[in-house]
C-alpha cells in the first residue's frame, strides 16, 4: 500500500449550492467538530466588507475554479450578504423598545425593525426590501 498524502484543496471559485444560491471566494477545506466543511472567504469589494461562510460538503452541487479576478467580478454582481435583514417580533411584554434593540446591534448596517409599538415610526432611510408589503 502507498503512502498517499491528501492534496488540501484552496483555490477561487464559484459555488453553487443546493436552493439555486450561489457564493464566489477563496475556497478551502476545514474540519469543524470532526466533521468536513466548506470554507468561503469573500473577499472585499466595493461597497461591500469581505466575510466567510461555512457550508456542509451536502449542501453543495457544484463549484467551479476561476481565477481571483473573475471572482471579485462574480461578488459584485452577486452581493451576497452575510446577514441578511430580518423583521425581529418582540415578545409581548418583553420591556424592550425597537429603538433599544437597533442601539444593542448599532455596528449592523442594517435595521433590525421598525413600528412594533405604538408610536414607533418608520426610518426615512429605511429601505424596502422587494416582496414586503407596508404595514403603515
Amino acid at each position: 500500500m502507498k503512502n498517499q498524502t491528501a492534496e488540501k484543496f484552496e483555490e477561487w471559485a464559484l459555488v453553487e449550492l443546493f436552493g439555486h444560491t450561489q457564493i464566489a471566494g477563496r475556497v478551502s477545506e476545514i474540519q469543524i467538530a470532526d466533521q468536513g466543511f466548506i470554507r468561503v472567504d469573500v473577499p472585499t469589494v466595493e461597497g461591500q466588507s469581505g466575510f466567510t461562510k461555512f457550508f456542509g460538503p451536502n449542501a453543495i452541487y457544484a463549484m467551479t475554479p476561476t481565477t481571483e479576478a473573475i471572482v471579485v467580478r462574480l461578488v459584485q454582481n452577486l452581493q451576497v450578504r452575510p446577514i441578511q435583514r430580518f423583521m425581529l417580533e418582540l415578545p409581548a411584554g418583553s420591556g424592550y423598545t425597537c429603538a433599544e434593540i437597533q442601539r444593542d446591534f448599532e455596528e449592523q448596517e442594517d435595521e433590525l425593525c421598525y413600528g412594533e409599538e405604538p408610536g414607533d415610526e418608520r426610518d426615512e432611510d429605511y429601505e424596502d426590501v422587494e416582496g414586503w408589503e407596508d404595514e403603515g
